[in-house]
C-alpha cells in the first residue's frame, strides 16, 4: 500500500505538470492566431512551437498511462485517470490541428472576422485555465469544482456565439467567392472546437469529482 500511495503521489504531480504543459501549448496556440492575424510572418514558428509541445505531452502522458496502468491507484480510479488524461489530450491535438491548418492554408482574414477570432482564442485560454486548476484540486481530493464547471460552460456558450455570429458574417456580409466561405468558416470552426474540447474535460472533472466525494 504505501508502495502504491508513492507511485500515485508521483503520477499525480505528472498529471498535473500534463496539465500545465497542455496550458502552454494552448497558450501558444493563442499567441499563434493573434500572431498571424497581427500579420506577423514569425507565426511559422509560433505554430512549430506548438507542434513540440504537443508532441512533448504526449511523451509525458505515455509514461503516465504506464505508471497508472502498473497500478499507481485503485482500479476503481485508475480508468477515470486514464480518460481524464485522454481527454486533456485531446485539447493540445485540437489546438496543434487549428494551427496546422492557419499554417498551412494561409487564409485572408477580412478585418470582420478578425476580432472574433482573437475572442475565440483568448476565451479558450481563459476556459483551458479554470480547467487545470479543477483537475489539479480534484486529484489532491477537493471535490467542490461544480461552480468552475458552470463558469466553463459559460464561457463555452460565449464561444458558440461568437462563432455563430461570424459564420453569418461569412455568409451574409462578406462579398467573395464560395469556396473562400468555406474556408474562412472552416477555420472558425476549427478554432472554436478547441474551446468544445475543454468543456469535454471539464465535463469530466465533475463526474470524477462527484464519484470521489460519494466514496
Amino acid at each position: 500500500m504505501f508502495f502504491r500511495d508513492k507511485k500515485q503521489a508521483r503520477v499525480i504531480e505528472q498529471i498535473e505538470q500534463y496539465c500545465q504543459l497542455i496550458g502552454r501549448t494552448v497558450g501558444e496556440y493563442s499567441v499563434m492566431v493573434h500572431s498571424y492575424l497581427d500579420g506577423d510572418k514569425q507565426f511559422k514558428e509560433k505554430s512549430l512551437r506548438v507542434h513540440e509541445l504537443e508532441s512533448e505531452a504526449d511523451r509525458v502522458r505515455f509514461d503516465m498511462e504506464r505508471e497508472m496502468v502498473a497500478g499507481a491507484f485503485l482500479p476503481a480510479y485508475r480508468a477515470d485517470y486514464i480518460d481524464l488524461v485522454e481527454t486533456i489530450d485531446r485539447v493540445a491535438n485540437k489546438a496543434e490541428d487549428s494551427a496546422d491548418l492557419i499554417y498551412l492554408i494561409r487564409p485572408e482574414i477580412p478585418d470582420e472576422l478578425a476580432e472574433p477570432l482573437r475572442d475565440i482564442a483568448d476565451i479558450s485560454v481563459e476556459m483551458y485555465s479554470l480547467v487545470c486548476s479543477m483537475v489539479s484540486r480534484t486529484l489532491r481530493d477537493d471535490h467542490d469544482v461544480q461552480d468552475d464547471v458552470v463558469r466553463v460552460g459559460r464561457q463555452e456558450k460565449k464561444v458558440d456565439q461568437i462563432q455563430f455570429d461570424a459564420v453569418r458574417t461569412v455568409y451574409k456580409q462578406l462579398e467573395m467567392e464560395k469556396v473562400d466561405k468555406l474556408v474562412l468558416k472552416m477555420v472558425v470552426d476549427q478554432l472554436s472546437e478547441v474551446s468544445d474540447r475543454i468543456e469535454n474535460v471539464a465535463d469530466r472533472i465533475s463526474i470524477i469529482a462527484i464519484k470521489r466525494s460519494l466514496g
